[in-house]
């Protein structure tokens, strides 16, 4: 006897329709930060801009000469007596006219240039000019021409003022120039305080 009997026997019927959809879970949490990728290759250079103007010369100076009339001899020790100026920018450097020496007001250092064109020293066999600050030498040029032009440059650091500034004769004789005629010229520049 068959105890189990299949009297089944199925149809199926048709899909039913989608439900509704449900809601939305809760974000999760953020994964590991991944590997930092490479370096991309270097751009190229840009092109050099134009060059700015030039920014203005901040320099102020004196420039002066000495041209004798009728009196044409410097003793020994004394200034080669400037008596003209030719062109003064800023108020730092004054000149005397009638001593020929110049005063600085200002603390700094200053480029002096001079020339001197002397056409002898009565017996002395050689012919010398010193740059005297502050009554102290500070340089000499000395020459084995009598007749000759001399030329000096020097830079100074002026510490104390006011302090004095002149270019003397130290040959130990009078030096002798030529009238009517530009004998010396000197400019001293510095920059703006």
């Amino acid at each position: 006897m068959n105890r189990y009997r299949n009297n089944c026997c199925c149809i199926i019927g048709a899909t039913g329709e989608t439900g509704a959809t449900g809601a939305t879970g809760s974000t999760g949490e953020t994964g590991a930060t991944g590997e930092t990728g490479a370096t991309g290759a270097t751009g190229a250079t840009g092109a050099t801009g134009a060059t700015g103007p030039t920014g203005p010369a901040n320099f102020f100076g004196i420039s002066a000469q000495y041209g004798p009339d009728d009196v044409v001899f410097v003793d020994n020790g004394i200034a080669i007596p400037f008596n003209e100026i030719l062109n003064q920018q800023g108020g730092a450097v004054t000149l005397d006219t009638a001593t020929g020496i110049f005063t600085i007001s200002a603390a700094g250092n200053y480029l002096v240039n001079w020339w001197i064109a002397a056409q002898g020293a009565g017996p002395a066999p050689t012919m010398q000019f010193s740059l005297y600050v502050g009554g102290v030498e500070h340089s000499t040029v000395w020459s084995s021409i009598v007749y000759d032009s001399m030329a000096g440059t020097d830079l100074i650091t002026v510490a104390t003022v006011p302090a004095t500034l002149e270019l003397r004769n130290t040959t130990g004789e009078q030096a002798f120039f030529t009238p009517d005629v530009v004998n010396a010229g000197i400019t001293i520049i510095y920059p703006e305080n």
